[in-house]
């Protein structure tokens, strides 16, 4: 991939000096309706592109089948800046070759879905860009990955140790003719080759934002690459679970200094984690961006202890 050029800046006045590199956003993925964790992440990368005069590609791993009408709608409605835009794994493997690596099909599964076997198939438009095979309670057992022109790219098994119950799994790239040409056990690898592939190498910057993909991030590491977490949300546990840390935080927890940087939102966030993990000279406090809007004039009047204001979305999430 060629090496994005420097997007430009407003003004010499608002220029912020970022590092010469590659830049990257890494998340799962981007729903239609997303809360605040999706906002901050791409009013941040607007601020790059816009301040630092870097350009940055957001990271998603899912297997949406139109994200480039996505990147549109985010666009049209002003939550896509220039200079930022969206790179999925299916979509880049459609259109670009993944060298190197190693078939192993004496020990890796290829058997990729026919008409027969799908219970599922998943359209953009009139294309079918992916065929999945369900198991009687709905659970995934393969999933295959096709270019526009009908050609196989990847093929997702989850049942290779006996068929239709889950267990193994055998992930297999293929070539422009459908052809296997690579092949793992775990789908981690593959999204290691991935953003080698995307760093080529160079300096690059790469802030991670999602929980789900934190973990597999925790595993990349390379001389070439800075990589940041961005903790979002609480990653205190209730009562209920007999440990302070969440289940769904606690390995990435556990192991925070395979971050090169940490950054939390507040002050209290980061003295609770230094009182649970120790001191850690990776902790930051950066608070999220926020756009340019004025403070409100409001009146200072006594306010009732008892009474409070809670601005959140009605999800059972949110807990209100």
């Amino acid at each position: 991939m060629p090496r994005p050029a420097r997007a430009h800046s407003e003004s010499p006045m608002t220029r912020v000096e970022l590092p010469e590199g590659r830049h990257f956003a890494v998340t799962w993925s981007i729903p239609d309706e997303f809360g605040g964790m999706t906002d901050a992440m791409l009013r941040r990368s607007a601020a790059f592109s816009r301040l630092g005069g870097v350009h940055v590609d957001v990271l998603t791993f899912d297997a949406r089948p139109d994200t480039r009408l996505l990147e549109e709608a985010l666009r049209a409605r002003g939550s896509l800046a220039d200079g930022v835009r969206l790179v999925n794994l299916y979509d880049w493997l459609r259109e670009h070759p993944l060298p190197g690596g190693s078939l192993r099909l004496d020990r890796d599964v290829f058997s990729p879905l026919t008409d027969a076997d799908t219970t599922e198939p998943v359209r953009n438009g009139d294309v079918v860009t992916s065929r999945i095979r369900r198991d009687d309670d709905g659970r995934m057992l393969q999933h295959d990955h096709y270019r526009h022109d009908g050609t196989l790219v990847l093929s997702d098994r989850r049942d290779t140790r006996e068929r239709g119950t889950l267990g193994g799994r055998s992930v297999v790239l293929c070539d422009e003719e459908g052809r296997p040409v690579r092949s793992w056990r775990r789908i981690w690898p593959l999204y290691t080759a991935w953003l080698d592939a995307l760093t080529a190498g160079e300096p690059s910057f790469v802030v991670v934002d999602s929980k789900t993909i934190a973990r597999f991030m925790l595993t990349y590491r390379r001389p070439h690459v800075t990589t940041a977490h961005v903790v979002h949300g609480s990653h205190r546990a209730g009562p209920e679970e007999g440990h302070p840390i969440r289940r769904s935080r606690r390995e990435v927890f556990e192991h925070l200094d395979d971050f090169d940087l940490v950054a939390v939102l507040s002050r209290r966030q980061a003295d609770e984690v230094e009182r649970l993990l120790g001191p850690r000279s990776n902790l930051a406090v950066i608070p999220n961006p926020r756009g340019g809007v004025p403070e409100p004039e409001v009146a200072v009047r006594p306010r009732d202890p008892d009474r409070a204001v809670v601005l959140a979305a009605l999800t059972p999430r949110k807990r209100v």
